[in-house]
């Protein structure tokens, strides 16, 4: 949590605070199926809550350091060129999708 808490910059910071929130779901729940560790489970135990209750008080922390460096605590620069990147193995182009009859298929309506 605090490597997470050091960044200054919310890529880093989003990486860093995603493992600490893992952990606590693997370390929790172990490996037994009606735990924290399963997705489909986990909101049924109440330390789920606690946890997330956390994770938000880390978020606004990071948030509150940031405000205290001068640097933006809202914005996810990183992330903007691969907004429009086309999933593998999917694609708008016929460079990546050499199948004529499924790009013709998956091309938006104009």
């Amino acid at each position: 949590v605090l490597l997470a808490l050091e960044q200054d910059n919310f890529c880093d910071f989003s990486v860093q605070y995603e493992i600490a929130h893992n952990f606590i779901h693997a370390l929790v729940g172990g490996s037994e199926v009606y735990s924290m560790a399963s997705l489909l489970y986990t909101a049924f135990d109440p330390i789920f809550y606690l946890h997330h209750s956390n994770t938000d008080r880390i978020w606004a922390i990071w948030q509150a350091l940031q405000s205290y460096r001068g640097k933006p605590y809202n914005s996810a620069n990183c992330a903007i060129g691969r907004l429009r990147k086309p999933l593998p193995p999917f694609s708008l182009t016929s460079d990546v999708n050499p199948d004529s009859v499924t790009r013709e298929h998956s091309l938006p309506f104009k």
